[in-house]
C-alpha cells in the first residue's frame, strides 16, 4: 500500500494523443518499450556536436518539451532526445519509481551507442532530476544540467518526521527506489554541472538542492533565477544569465 501511495504520489501519468513534429523512437525494454521524441538542432558544425538527453517533471510530456538547452547554443549542432517515462505517451507501463529507474538506464543505455563520440548532456527539471543524476552517474556523461533539482528520498524525510514514528518512516524510505537517491548518484557523478534553482522554489527548498550540488564528484556551478519550481519561462534578466552560463557549461 505505502508502495502504491507513493507512485501515485510522484506521477501524475497520461496517455492521451498529442499531436507532434518530432520523431519518435520507441526503444524496447523487458517490459513493453519506451516512447522517446528525437529533435533537431542543426547549424551545420560538424565540429561542436552534442547529444542531449532529457527528463521531463511528473506531468511533463515528450511531445511538448522544447530544445532546451540546444536553443541557447546558436553555434552548436544537438539532438536532442526527450522520453516519455512508464505510464506516459506511449511508453508501456507501469509508472512507478522502479519502472521509471529502468526507463532511464534503458535510455541511457542506449544513448550511449548512438553517441559515436558525441559529447552527451544529460539534462532534467524536478522530479526528473532524479532520472538525469541516475544516467549521468552510471555512465558518467560529460554534461548534467538540472533546474530545480528534487532528492525525493530527503524530502520524504522530512516531510515525514513529525508526523510518523521512526519505524514508520524507515517503511516509507524502504518503497523509495533506492537508485534514484539524488546525493548517492551526485557522489558517484564526474560530470561538469549546471543547477538552476527557482528562487521561489516551494517544493525542493535552496538547503536540499545544495546539498546534491555539494556532493557531486564533478564541478558544480549554481545559478540562482526567479520564479517558483514549476516556472516555465525565464524572465528577460534571468534568461540572459542561463544562456550565459549554459555556454559556459557547453565550452
Amino acid at each position: 500500500m505505502l508502495e502504491i501511495l507513493a507512485n501515485r504520489f510522484f506521477f501524475r501519468p497520461g496517455h492521451h494523443y498529442l499531436p507532434s513534429h518530432k520523431q519518435e523512437l520507441l526503444i524496447p525494454a523487458p517490459w513493453g518499450h519506451i516512447q522517446v521524441w528525437r529533435e533537431f538542432h542543426a547549424v551545420r558544425n560538424p565540429e561542436r556536436s552534442v547529444l542531449v538527453l532529457r527528463f521531463l517533471g511528473s506531468r511533463g510530456r515528450a511531445e511538448m518539451a522544447t530544445l532546451d538547452p540546444a536553443d541557447r547554443l546558436p553555434d552548436m549542432d544537438a539532438e536532442v532526445w526527450t522520453v516519455n517515462p512508464p505510464g506516459y505517451g506511449a511508453s508501456s507501463g507501469p509508472a512507478t519509481l522502479t519502472r521509471y529507474a529502468d526507463a532511464a538506464l534503458c535510455v541511457g543505455e542506449v544513448l550511449d551507442e548512438h553517441a559515436a563520440g558525441r559529447t552527451i548532456c544529460v539534462a532534467g527539471k524536478s522530479l526528473g532530476t532524479t532520472a538525469a543524476l541516475l544516467v549521468a552517474a552510471e555512465h558518467q556523461t560529460g554534461l548534467l544540467l538540472l533546474r530545480n533539482v528534487t532528492p525525493i528520498h530527503q524530502l520524504v524525510e522530512r516531510r515525514t518526521s513529525g508526523l510518523f514514528p521512526g519505524s514508520m518512516r524507515g517503511r516509507i524510505q524502504r518503497v523509495l527506489e533506492r537508485r534514484l537517491d539524488c546525493v548517492l548518484n551526485a557522489k558517484r557523478c564526474m560530470s561538469k554541472a549546471l543547477f538552476v534553482v527557482s528562487e521561489g522554489d516551494r517544493v525542493s527548498p535552496h538547503g536540499f538542492q545544495q546539498e546534491v550540488a555539494e556532493a557531486l564528484a564533478g564541478k558544480a556551478t549554481t545559478l540562482v533565477v526567479k520564479g517558483s519550481h514549476d516556472s516555465r519561462e525565464l524572465n528577460p534578466a534571468d534568461e540572459v544569465k542561463y544562456v550565459r552560463a549554459v555556454k559556459e557549461l557547453f565550452s
